[in-house]
């Protein structure tokens, strides 16, 4: 990456890390860890934190490829934490999962009662109405367990260790621990509980800073003309304005479909 590449990722993290990037509306505040978890999580050993997806995320289309569903890969970490009393198994729901107008009719915390894994003592939930800093998360954790979310390979920049439950955008750039059963994902996660993760290497936290920029400068389309803030509903805009001569984005999406050019923008 370029001098000018790093320093545009460098500003657009900071971002991030103050909730004032990415889905509007999505982040309305971001908060510190409250001080009741902090002196909770000082009596554990470990802390593992767990962030779950949002079940109808395009990002699940083709992603169970090692667990059968998200739920299913939560199964499994809590008969884990129901086994390993000496971490902190911390539960992070998606907030965007109350999104309005796409509330999701599956939460996770809802899920997490039925099955009575919130009775687990050294399980912590947080919903997705709490609006804790993920990176303040990070920052407690020895490492992270993520299904495909883009916070897994937010964490590896940060040098948290991470396994990643199913197929996603950056499971190729192999920067995550990425099993590919469900036999090796328990026997992995049971090492890292049992001795711990191996450090993030610094070229592996590069590798997935590169992969990072290409998501959010080159991959990412912004189509934010077209919609209005907050709750990303259509404008009411003239068709004139989709057309390829009139967008960047609609002349890339026209060319990918039309051309078979590829769907990000030129360096």
């Amino acid at each position: 990456m370029s001098a000018v590449q790093e320093a545009a990722l460098d500003e657009y993290m900071a971002q991030r890390t103050r909730g004032n990037a990415g889905q509007p509306g999505l982040w309305p505040e971001m908060n510190d860890i409250e001080p009741d978890l902090q002196a909770f999580a000082s009596q554990y050993k470990n802390v593992a934190t767990v962030f779950s997806n949002v079940i109808f995320d395009t990002s699940q289309y083709g992603a169970n490829t090692v667990f059968e569903s998200m739920f299913d890969w939560l199964d499994e970490i809590m008969k884990l934490a129901s086994v390993h009393p000496e971490t902190l198994f911390v539960v992070r729901a998606h907030p965007a999962e109350v999104f309005p107008h796409h509330e999701s009719e599956e939460p996770v915390g809802d899920w997490l009662k039925e099955r009575n894994h919130l009775a687990i003592p050294n399980v912590y939930f947080i919903p997705p109405t709490n609006y804790i800093s993920s990176y303040e998360l990070l920052k407690i954790s020895r490492f992270c367990l993520v299904y495909n979310s883009t916070i897994g390979l937010e964490a590896v920049v940060l040098g948290i260790p991470t396994v990643t439950a199913a197929a996603g955008r950056y499971s190729g750039v192999e920067v995550t621990h990425a099993p590919t059963s469900q036999k090796a994902y328990i026997k992995l996660v049971e090492k890292f509980l049992k001795k711990g993760p191996p450090p993030v290497e610094d070229s592996v936290r590069q590798r997935a800073r590169y992969c990072m920029y290409q998501f959010f400068f080159r991959q990412g389309l912004d189509l934010s003309a077209f919609l209005e803030s907050p709750n990303w509903i259509l404008k009411a805009i003239d068709a004139s304005a989709l057309h390829p001569d009139n967008s960047p984005e609609t002349s890339i999406i026209y060319k990918g479909i039309m051309e078979g050019g590829p769907f990000y923008y030129p360096h």
